[in-house]
């Protein structure tokens, strides 16, 4: 449990890290947008991993081991695109901002992300199994 707790942190921190350098790259430099950005990312990031963690014990199990990855990434698409719709009309609503700013901002934000955070898990778990 506490392995599972720590991954959690280590992706959500991981997380805010990635997108805030990356709105402070896009134009969002107050201090009142990097930290609705880190809030945003605080709600979202947790949910997420915690669904994806719920599909992974009790869905992918059940799909048999053909279909467990398409299942699996269809879910992490399905749900990437979701975070950049409710962060994007978060951030647009708390900071009373341009919603196509914020959209825009909300995929590249989580694309890098989740880009750069697949690749640094991968190269952990490279680095752990020896």
């Amino acid at each position: 449990m506490s392995e599972v707790l720590g991954g959690m942190a280590a992706a959500l921190i991981g997380t805010i890290a990635i997108e805030l350098a990356v709105v402070a790259l896009l134009g969002g430099r107050s201090a009142r947008e990097l930290a609705a950005v880190a809030l945003v990312n605080a709600i979202t990031n947790p949910i997420l991993n915690l669904a994806l963690l719920l599909v992974r014990l009790e869905v992918l199990p059940s799909v048999g081991a053909g279909l467990a990855a398409p299942v699996e990434w269809a879910f992490i698409g399905v749900a990437e695109i979701a975070v950049v719709l409710v962060e994007w009309r978060l951030l647009a609503w708390a900071l009373r901002a341009d919603s196509r700013t914020w959209l825009i901002r909300s995929a590249v934000m989580n694309a890098t992300s989740f880009v750069l955070g697949s690749w640094l898990l991968a190269l952990a778990q490279r680095a752990l199994a020896g």
